[in-house]
Formats: C-alpha cells, structure tokens, sequence
C-alpha cells in the first residue's frame, strides 16, 4: 500500500483496506485469557517483527507500541496509547467485552509503519495474527493524530478478536456486522465527527440490498466498485439509528460478541430488540435517510454526499427505484425490476414530483413469499418535504403483505417519497421480496 498524507484519501484507504491484513476476526472458544488482565505488571514483550534493538517503543496498560529507530513516532505512540486505553475501558467495562488472546502474558503489539523501514511493504491499517498465533495491529505513521479516529475502529476490532459467539464470524453474512459496529463505536464515542457516516452513501445508492450485504457475499453479476464493497462500513449508520434515534441500549450492540450467539448478528438483533420493534425501527430508519439522513447534522450530511461523488459509481446506483410525476401510478399497479428489488431487509425508495394540494392514496400489494418460499413481511412509509420540514406517515399493512394510506399534500411540500421495506422472519442470502405498488391523486379545491 502505497503511503500518502493526504487525509481525504486516507480515510478511503482506511475504509477500503482495513481488512486487508485483518486475519477474520471469527469468532471462536475464548482461550484462557480472562476478560479481563488486571496485572500487567508481569506481562512480556514479544514481537515478529524487528527487535528492542532496531526498535523504539512505548508501553502504557496491555499495549506496546513498536517503530523504526531510523524514525521518530514518540508523539504518534502517546495518541495510539491515549485511543486504545480509552477504547479498552468502554470495551471491558461498559460492553463486557474480553481482552485478546494472550494479553494474560504477553503485551499486544502495535506498530507504526511508513513503507520505507523495516516492517513489511505491505502492510496498511488493520488487524493481523503473527506466526505465532497472536493478534496485532499496524497503523501507518499518518495516521497517528489525536483527531483521526480510524485507529478507534481498530481498537474496537481488538475487543472482537477472542468473542466466543460463533455465528458472530467474520464471513458470509455476518462478516458485515464486524465492520459496522466499530465504525458504529466511533461515531458514538465521536459525535461531533462529520466523517463519521462518510459511506452511508453505498447503503443509499443501492438500498434494496439486505442488511448484511458485503464484498464477500455479493450476487452473481454485482460490481466491484465503492458503493458494493463499503457497504458493510457505511451500515453503522443503521446502528446508529437504533441506539441514539431508536434507543435501543449500546450495549445490545456489543454484548452478543461475548453471548456465545450461535445465531448471526442481524437474528440477534431481532430477537433482542423485538420483532415488531425491530421492524418497525428498520422501515423508521429507512424513511428517516431517504429523507436525506435528517438525523444527522447538516455538516455530517454535506460531507456524505461528498464522499459518494467522489467515489462512488453512479451507473450501478439505484437510489431512487422510479420517478412519477403528479398523476401517480396512472391508475396502473408498478412493480419494480429485479435488478432493484427488496432484498431480506433492504427496502426501495419512490419519488414523486409534486406541484400544488392533493390527495395521494399509495397501495401496496406484496407477494406472499420470498424468492425461496420464507414468508414476506413488508413495512412501508410515506414522506412528504418541504424545505427543511419532512413529515411521515405509515401505511397500514395490518399484519398482511396489502395496506395502503392516504396523505394530504400541501403546495408548500414539494417532494414526497414511498419507502418499501421487507423485513421478513429470515436473516441470510439475497432472497427477493417482491410486490406492487399504486399511486392515486386527486386534486384538492
């Protein structure tokens, strides 16, 4: 990885490769490390790379950090130690969480890198585990300041490592949940931090994929581009609503790695949360961003939208499944293609263009089963805009596939969305949920 310090790019390299030497965080029996190491005054320093005489290095709580002597990273290993102490107090004291394995002997390694010394060429940001078993991190010299926040996300991977939940895996389709809850930590534990959601923008582009959807569990024929293999980061903004919009308590984020969890994240959620309330909170959030994220700050939304231009591929976007214009659906049921489609937990976005005060009536006629026979269940709302103002509306599904609602629109409310999620009983792969949809308006006097 080539090195450089220019800090939009950074972020990228960070979001893109921080699994690039993170050996699967896979979940596994906890060895016999306890959860938590109160004596480190008898832990060993023990490394594979370079030695306490080609290297300096720092040492604070369980942590070590390590650099090339021909460098001086004094500065950058005092923010990493300040980051990780902290990030260690949440993960065992708030979210009981296990320290890593062998941090009952051995102080876990840390080292700073530039690609001209004497660790390995290729190394970037992440997590790795050396030839002897253990678990380190690798932060490059850039990426050391006390304002950047990548190295919180690696410091909450470490509290991940030695979970004991064997569906919380890093693979197939809860490998997502890995990725998302440390960026979720750092957007809680950084409020004020407007690139704290910078790929939401791969969640909203492609919407109607599932919840879990990462680079390793694409459909046959998807791209390879930002908006497919970001997803899984830019899902802590769905987690982000559940716990400070929705309030659903932190800790029922992070508890499950250490819960011994056979099933995966997203089941687990939906059993902790509540099915219904978990349903309702997925079709909320979903209305609530296509509404243009108005749970963030302005800032933190200007700089979303940002990252998406830049790197985003808008030929394989489908943000917005079918633009109507004032005559809705044209008396006609819509059914959207299967290229956009609800997946399992994803959901479809419609716009309509609206001039002058009506009255619009939205139906939804959804097929019984998925694609692969589980049982549909859908959630739908309706969003009307004016300037700053959003307000929303729920269609009345009454415990079947078919609802509808009728909403009365002012002149002043110039867009106006149907959001269509499917939140079935049903919690892996990429089976299709599909359904109609129509419109009807009638002039108001």
């Amino acid at each position: 990885m080539t090195h450089t310090d220019d800090s939009k790019a950074l972020i990228r390299t960070f979001v893109l490769t921080a699994v690039a030497i993170l050996s699967a965080v896979t979940a596994h029996a906890a060895d016999a490390t306890p959860r938590k190491v109160t004596d480190v005054s008898r832990l060993i320093l023990r490394t594979c790379y370079g030695s306490t005489v080609e290297c300096d290095h720092m040492i604070r709580d369980i942590f070590v950090v390590w650099w090339d002597k021909a460098f001086d990273y004094s500065d950058g290993a005092k923010h990493l130690l300040d980051s990780l102490v902290k990030t260690r107090e949440y993960c065992l004291d708030t979210y009981a969480m296990a320290d890593p394995k062998g941090s009952d002997t051995y102080y876990y390694n840390v080292y700073i890198h530039n690609g001209k010394d004497l660790f390995p060429d290729n190394w970037a940001q992440g997590q790795g585990t050396d030839r002897d078993g253990y678990p380190y991190l690798t932060i490059p010299s850039g990426l050391t300041s006390p304002d950047y926040t990548g190295h919180v996300h690696e410091g909450f991977h470490i509290y991940q490592y030695n979970a004991n939940s064997p569906g919380f895996a890093y693979r197939g389709d809860s490998q997502w949940f890995i990725e998302a809850t440390a960026n979720w930590y750092v957007s809680i534990l950084f409020p004020d931090k407007i690139e704290n959601f910078i790929c939401g923008g791969a969640v909203t582009s492609n919407p109607h994929v599932p919840m879990w959807y990462s680079f390793r569990n694409k459909e046959s024929g998807d791209q390879n581009n930002w908006q497919r293999d970001c997803h899984q980061y830019g899902m802590n903004i769905f987690l982000y609503y559940l716990t400070e919009v929705g309030e659903v308590p932190r800790e029922t984020i992070a508890n499950g790695f250490y819960a011994k969890v056979a099933e995966s994240p997203q089941a687990y959620l939906y059993q902790q949360v509540g099915a219904e309330k978990m349903c309702d909170l997925f079709a909320d959030w979903a209305a609530h961003t296509a509404a243009d994220f108005d749970y963030l700050t302005p800032e933190t939304v200007k700089r979303t939208h940002q990252e998406y231009a830049t790197y985003g591929t808008p030929s394989d976007a489908h943000p917005i499944v079918k633009t109507f214009d004032n005559t809705g659906t044209n008396g006609d049921w819509f059914r959207p293609g299967p290229e956009c489609v609800t997946r399992g937990w994803g959901y479809n976005v419609y716009k309509i263009a609206h001039e002058g005060a009506a009255s619009y009536t939205f139906r939804i006629a959804a097929d019984d089963t998925g694609s692969e026979g589980t049982r549909a269940e859908f959630r739908a709302r309706v969003v009307t805009r004016a300037g700053d103002k959003r307000t929303y509306h729920t269609l009345d599904l009454a415990g079947t596939p078919n609802g509808s609602t009728t909403v009365q629109v002012n002149p002043t409310d110039k867009e106006i969305f149907l959001v269509v999620a499917a939140t079935p009983n049903h919690f892996t792969g990429n089976q299709v949920f599909s359904y109609q949809i129509k419109i009807d308006r009638v002039e108001l006097q």
